[in-house]
């Protein structure tokens, strides 16, 4: 296979896997919708067949079905109505004799009483007939409760059966309509047995006191009941056959009625409740079951004597009245409008609100409450005497029920409580309540309540210096919380704190009413840019506590004049030579004093510094290469041109009332715009302390002034590298390098033949005046040497040895690099500025690059180092050269010297 046939296959291969991938993830996106349809449509495929299944006269019908969906029930056939705690319009329904479930039930479907005290047996028997096997239990108590919805009652829901023959939820005990009929069955006679009876029930039966007593049962079931409420004397004993009363001689001449129910009764649920959130599920009711009970009367014969009885109880008519009336607590006028919550043992009772007579009033009713039955029984031999043992026995009783009257009335008592809950219009809120416990001889009760109207309070935070905050976005107003409380100790310790005052961009807060009274406000936390607030006057703030008076229906302001934060910016920039090791050392000519700084500020605490700044200030080195920033003795003043145009103008500094320099909160960049006499604009800047975090002299550092958090003192941070770190040094240093600015020195050594003879092995010396530095050449081919890397200063040269024939120069070349010279007077000179170097701080063009050429006549007989008052002429071309090119000045000196420009 070719190369260029593996290329294209390559190439198909790679197009072809793109295409795919593209399809998949447009699958992937698109199919999302249809693919979640077809896992519900499985579930219910697959879960159908695991479900239960009913059944009706017309065989099977899986839309009333119980589904799941993702192991989730969703749908289950129940009876259509709850049977029990049935709720309608918050009205309770309770299945007992007469009460409206029962009478619910009984117009719906006709149903007696005994029917549906009997279905909701059958139902608790139904619900554990199985044991633990919940499933078949279920589906039992469902069909036996449809089983009893007849055609006739209601057609829609009548004869439906649930069969359980399933894969998931099995039943094998009901897996046939056969075998839930016959199940169905079983359970009726379950509650036929439970409701058989004694055969003696309802019977009066004729006895003598003092003996025992058998009475026969021939249904064999008198085991199975028990006795309720015997009589005092009276001893039963049950047995499978009947059962044996036994009494004492008392209860001759009197009759007793031996009440029982029967045992056994049915537990566990008895029909089916929806609960909201879940599956329906059995309620139990126990409780609503009626017992099968029953009675047998036993009359005494009389023996000796007659007995005259008085039975009787009183009734005691609940009721309470409270009474009341609101005023002002200054004036004494009615007050309309109040409510007050009135509460009996801590249940709210009523609501009520004063009318324009300032009155309210709550009627209370309860229920009427019984004294015990208290009874006497006299003996009476003859009948003649009766009426007389019947009166003393009735004043007896009498007696003591007026006993029980008066100590139910002082036993029963009862806790109010008066609240209240809304003041009148303009009105304080009285946070007392009325609290009394009464028993039933007081009736009645009066309740005053008087109301404060209150005042109310504000605050105004003004700022200390608006002149400096005034349109600064790092200063808001807006946003300092102030704590009020009843007391300056309060206030020191922020505790019990009674209400907040927010202030908002103007520094004006929210209105807080309070009780007319003296408060304590401190300030909690500050606003962006401020000082918590420190203000003492000694009388009505001290520590920064203001103190207020608030006085009814009037506002109380106080102004609050806080400090923003500032700083004294304590930064001392030193100038230094890069190449030098020693702090404010210079060589040559050259200075480090004169060198401009700009200090720019911007308007924000996070750094940024791509806009435009909002002030600049300009400083200069002093004589030893210094400026503190802090110091008005190093600020440029007056307006100061660059000789590109740019103008230097430093804004107003920010002065205290004693003159003291500072800051505001924002970011600030310190970098170098005019290096010193002979140095470049080109070297680095750091904090001493940060010596290894270094940044251009031209892109400067760049500072933060701000707090920690509002309300803390202004902090200063530095930074070289966009992360800020707090300056921890109490005076923060700043060491900035130059690198000086460096030239040349190049002579041509000639004979005196119109310079066209190059002299050479000529040996030249060359000292620098200010350092003593020495350096030594000697000419090359072209009679030339050149001297590098030389530092602004002095130069005397010197002719050490010179060629066979020729005489030592007799003076000194002295040199001064730069050569330089005002604006006019190289224009004079015809000169090319282009190559020269402007100096910001000399106000000089200055060419570093020189060169010098010098010539000898040969005419000497015999040369003589050092040269005398016979010294040939000596033509000197002094040339200034500047990348690459020169200028030559040439001057006579003695005799007739020329000069032109290389």
């Amino acid at each position: 296979m070719t190369e260029k046939k593996r290329r294209k296959l390559l190439s198909l291969s790679v197009f072809t896997a793109l295409i795919l991938f593209a399809i998949l993830l447009f699958g992937e996106i698109t199919g999302f919708a249809a693919d979640s349809s077809m896992i519900l449509k499985r579930n219910i495929e697959q879960n159908l067949s695991g479900a239960f299944s009913s059944y009706n006269r017309n065989g099977a019908d899986g839309t009333e079905s119980m589904l799941l969906l993702n192991e989730q029930w969703a749908y289950c056939m129940e009876p259509a109505t709850e049977l029990n705690n049935l709720t309608a319009n918050g009205t309770r329904f309770y299945l007992q004799e007469n009460g409206n479930g029962v009478k619910w039930l009984q117009n719906r479907y006709g149903w007696s009483f005994d029917k549906i005290n009997n279905l909701t047996k059958a139902v608790c028997y139904a619900k554990s007939y199985f044991g633990s096997d919940w499933v078949c239990n279920y589906v039992l108590t469902q069909n036996l409760i449809w089983s009893e919805i007849k055609d006739h009652e209601d057609y829609n829901q009548a004869s439906r059966y649930m069969l359980t023959n399933t894969k998931k939820y099995t039943c094998a005990h009901l897996d046939s309509k056969a075998k839930v009929d016959q199940a169905i069955a079983e359970v009726w006679k379950k509650v036929s047995t439970y409701n058989t009876i004694p055969s003696y029930t309802g019977q009066t039966i004729s006895a003598d006191a003092g003996e025992k007593i058998w009475i026969v049962d021939k249904n064999n079931i008198s085991d199975q009941i028990e006795f309720v409420n015997l009589p005092a004397g009276v001893q039963v004993a049950p047995a499978k056959g009947g059962l044996t009363v036994t009494t004492n001689a008392s209860f001759a001449g009197k009759s007793i009625t031996l009440n029982y129910r029967k045992k056994g009764l049915p537990t566990g649920g008895g029909v089916y409740i929806y609960a909201e959130g879940s599956r329906q599920k059995v309620a139990l009711w126990n409780n609503v079951i009626n017992p099968v009970s029953g009675s047998v009367r036993i009359v005494f014969k009389r023996t000796e004597y007659l007995q005259a009885s008085y039975r009787a109880r009183d009734q005691v008519a609940q009721s309470f009245d409270i009474h009341i009336e609101k005023t002002d607590a200054d004036t004494g006028e009615v007050l309309a409008g109040a409510e007050f919550e009135i509460y009996k043992d801590g249940e709210k009772m009523a609501t009520v609100k004063t009318d324009e007579t300032g009155r309210a009033s709550y009627h209370w009713r309860g229920n009427i409450l019984y004294t015990n039955y208290f009874s006497s029984t006299k003996k009476v031999l003859d009948f003649g005497s009766w009426g007389t043992a019947y009166q003393s026995a009735k004043d007896e009783v009498i007696g003591k029920v007026k006993i029980a009257v008066e100590q139910l009335k002082s036993q029963t008592a009862y806790t109010w409580k008066v609240v209240e809950m809304k003041a009148p219009d303009g009105y304080e809120l009285n946070p007392e309540y009325w609290e009394q416990t009464f028993n039933l001889n007081t009736h009645a009760v009066e309740v005053q309540f008087s109301n404060t109207a209150p005042g109310s309070l504000k605050l105004q935070k003004i700022s200390e210096n608006a002149e400096l905050v005034k349109d600064n976005v790092c200063y808001t107003l807006e946003g300092a919380e102030y704590g009020i409380y009843a007391s300056q100790e309060d206030a020191l310790a922020d505790q019990n704190r009674i209400d907040i005052l927010r202030t908002d961009a103007d520094g004006n807060t929210n209105i807080v009413t309070l009780h007319a009274g003296s408060y304590y406000i401190k300030e909690i936390t500050a606003s962006a840019g401020y000082l918590l607030c420190n203000e003492n006057d000694g009388e009505t703030v001290m520590d920064g506590i203001h103190r207020a008076v608030v006085t009814p229906k009037e506002t109380t302001q106080i102004v609050c004049t806080e400090v923003p934060g500032t700083h004294t910016f304590p930064l001392t920039l030193k100038k230094m030579d890069q190449e030098l090791s020693e702090p404010f050392a210079v060589r040559g000519n050259m200075s480090l004093q004169g060198a401009v700084f700009e200090l720019s500020y911007y308007m924000n605490v996070n750094g940024k510094t791509e806009d435009t700044p909002y002030h600049r200030w300009y400083f200069y080195t002093d004589e030893d290469g210094k400026i503190t920033i802090g110091d008005s003795s190093c600020f440029l003043k007056n307006v100061y041109t660059m000789q590109d145009g740019t103008t230097l103008k430093s804004d107003e500094l920010y002065t205290d009332a004693d003159g003291q320099i500072f800051y505001p909160l924002g970011s600030y960049v310190l970098k170098e715009v005019v290096p010193p006499r002979y140095f470049q604009l080109k070297g680095f800047m750091c904090f001493s302390e940060n010596a290894d975090k270094k940044a251009s002299v031209t892109d400067g550092l760049k500072m933060l002034i701000k707090q920690r958090a509002n309300g803390a003192e202004a902090e200063l941070y530095g930074s070289n590298d966009q992360k800020f770190e707090k300056l921890e040094t109490e005076n923060i240093t700043v060491n900035a390098y130059d690198s000086p600015r460096k030239g040349s020195i190049c002579l041509y050594k000639k004979d005196s033949k119109g310079f066209k003879h190059p002299l050479e092995g000529v040996i030249f010396e060359m000292k620098g005046v200010q350092t003593g530095d020495v350096y030594t050449g000697t000419t090359d081919a072209e009679g030339r040497i050149e001297w590098k890397d030389l530092i602004p200063q002095t130069y005397q040269i010197t002719e050490i040895k010179t060629k066979e024939g020729y005489h030592l120069l007799k003076e000194e070349i002295e040199v001064t690099l730069p050569l330089e010279k005002s604006l006019e007077e190289w224009e004079k000179s015809d000169a090319d500025l282009s190559k020269a170097v402007y100096d910001e701080v000399t106000k000089m063009y200055g060419f570093y690059d020189l060169t010098y050429h010098i010539d000898n006549a040969a005419e000497f007989s015999m040369p003589v180092t050092g040269g005398s008052g016979k010294m040939p002429c000596v033509f000197l071309i002094i040339g200034m050269v500047a990348a690459g090119t020169g200028i030559f000045l040439f001057y006579q000196k003695r005799r007739e010297r020329k000069w032109n420009l290389n």
